[in-house]
């Protein structure tokens, strides 16, 4: 494990202790399941609560990443390889109290997996 990587588990376990705010997962997921059959009953056409779903998961996500952005004090990553360390060390810590195993492709260092989240 190197410096870096040992430093950004620190950092999501900090960001992780300090969030006051944490819901159940059970509730989470009966209130999404919820609002999805809401969606369904309201539109009555799965394209058009796909459609709506997407644009929700796009807004979470950007509120998501201005609040990890806001949290963690990040600097700017210096590749690929970086965000994907940082994403799964700090972030996925942060608001889900997990961490994934990245695996970088060295032939493109374009691609990652994220695999095998633990509650460790």
């Amino acid at each position: 494990m190197s410096a870096n990587t040992k430093q950004f588990k620190s950092i999501g376990d900090d960001l992780w202790k300090s969030r006051n705010e944490k819901i159940n997962a059970e509730l989470f997921t009966l209130t999404y399941g919820a609002l999805v059959i809401q969606l369904i009953q309201d539109y009555e056409d799965y394209s058009e609560v796909n459609k709506q779903l997407e644009k929700m998961g796009y807004n979470i996500g950007t509120r998501l990443i201005e609040d990890f952005l806001a949290r963690s004090n990040m600097g700017r990553c210096s590749d690929f390889r970086e965000v994907g360390e940082v994403i799964a060390k700090v972030g996925f810590k942060a608001f889900l109290n997990i961490s994934p195993t990245v695996t970088h492709t060295a032939a493109t260092q374009a691609t990652s997996t994220t695999t095998g989240a633990s509650a460790a």
